[in-house]
């Protein structure tokens, strides 16, 4: 999880916003690409014929036009001090994998202090089916 957060106060959450985003787009182009792929297949399979392709490449793009479309009506609206962006990461060594044999993680705590503040930011992971 790569989690930025911002002060609603008027700051530049919106230009990072848009930074972050034409950083990675061409990266998330090509997983929207592959899942378009995957879904087009599926159909295909299901309907028989070609169609599969072209269906995966329409949903691919779509959904870049869709993100893009998301992050510009975003950036329109914040301006706001923004914090260092923090990762966290949970890692499985096997699909079967659990938090100690629950499906929910222990309470995890992200700390960001900047801009005359400190929040905390808790969050858990929950494997769901």
């Amino acid at each position: 999880m790569f989690l930025a957060l911002s002060e609603k106060d008027g700051g530049g959450f919106a230009s990072f916003i848009k930074d972050l985003y034409d950083a990675i787009k061409d990266k998330l182009q090509l997983v929207f690409t592959a899942v378009g792929g995957a879904i087009g297949t599926a159909v295909g399979a299901a309907i028989g014929g070609t169609v599969g392709g072209p269906i995966g490449i329409v949903v691919g793009a779509a959904v870049g036009f869709i993100l893009g479309a998301l992050v510009e009506w975003i950036v329109g609206l914040i301006q706001d001090d923004t914090f260092a962006p923090q990762v966290a990461i949970a890692e499985f060594g096997s699909i079967n994998a659990t938090f100690n044999g629950s499906a929910n993680s222990p309470i995890q705590t992200l700390n960001y202090i900047d801009h005359g503040g400190h929040y905390q930011l808790r969050y858990s992971w929950q494997i769901a089916s």
